[in-house]
């Protein structure tokens, strides 16, 4: 039986926008959180990354926002470990608010690289066991790798800050988002909330490396961006991560 973890939080004052809802960064850093904290109790946290020359990147993401939770409003977070697969593990997220009603429901792909060849490793057997998987579980999560923008309709240029590095001296997976999504237009934005996402991760960026974010509008509900590390002339040179967005009106 998969173990499930769970937590309770209220959505604060610096987690939400100008519309009172939650940011999208707060949304994805909490179910980030949430599986580390899974990943600390299972026995395999900092010490034992430590002790392994290993750490955890993710390698994809799928989210479905079904609502964006408000101001100071309580949300039940659940994530689980649903499967694993060679170099591959695969977790659940969902989200409710008090009247259970299914906010958020996301999957993501994670992978352990050894720190010195940067190399992914077969993720131990002992992990099936932490996380309550089945060995003989078949069905793994299949999240489709979105596309780069061809025509570039938007465009951010800035640097990667002390804020944004984590604990493993890289960019935290949840600025990424951030930083595509802040290529969606303001006035767009304002009138549209995000429905669902799907995100892949290429490359890491890292203190100082100089980024460029392109966004392309690919109809009135869907835009596609890519995140880039800048060469020395300033131009997008390598991807960083993919992301695909959809969006309602509002």
């Amino acid at each position: 039986m998969n173990f499930i973890k769970k937590s309770t939080n209220t959505i604060l004052f610096h987690e939400v926008d100008f519309n009172k809802k939650a940011h999208i960064s707060s949304l994805m850093q909490l179910m980030t959180d949430l599986a580390l904290q899974q990943t600390i109790d299972a026995g395999f946290g900092f010490e034992y990354q430590k002790q392994k020359n290993i750490y955890w990147i993710v390698q994809k993401w799928k989210v479905d926002f079904h609502d964006l939770p408000s101001l100071y409003e309580r949300i039940h977070i659940n994530t689980w470990g649903h499967n694993i697969k060679k170099i591959f593990a695969f977790r659940k997220h969902e989200v409710f608010n008090e009247d259970k009603k299914l906010l958020i429901e996301a999957g993501s792909t994670w992978m352990i690289l050894d720190k010195d060849s940067k190399s992914p490793i077969m993720v131990p057997d002992e992990f099936f066991e932490g996380y309550g998987i089945d060995k003989n579980r078949a069905d793994i999560l299949k999240i489709p790798t979105p596309k780069e923008p061809v025509r570039v309709d938007h465009e951010l240029t800035f640097h990667v800050r002390r804020c944004d590095i984590d604990a493993n001296f890289h960019v935290n997976n949840v600025k990424y988002v951030e930083w595509a999504l802040e290529a969606v237009p303001l006035d767009y934005y304002k009138e549209h909330q995000l429905k669902s996402m799907v995100i892949a991760y290429e490359n890491e960026a890292f203190s100082g490396d100089a980024i460029k974010v392109h966004s392309e509008k690919i109809n009135d509900t869907e835009f596609v961006h890519g995140v880039y590390r800048a060469d020395k002339d300033g131009n997008a040179a390598d991807t960083l991560v993919k992301l695909h967005s959809f969006w309602k009106k509002i």
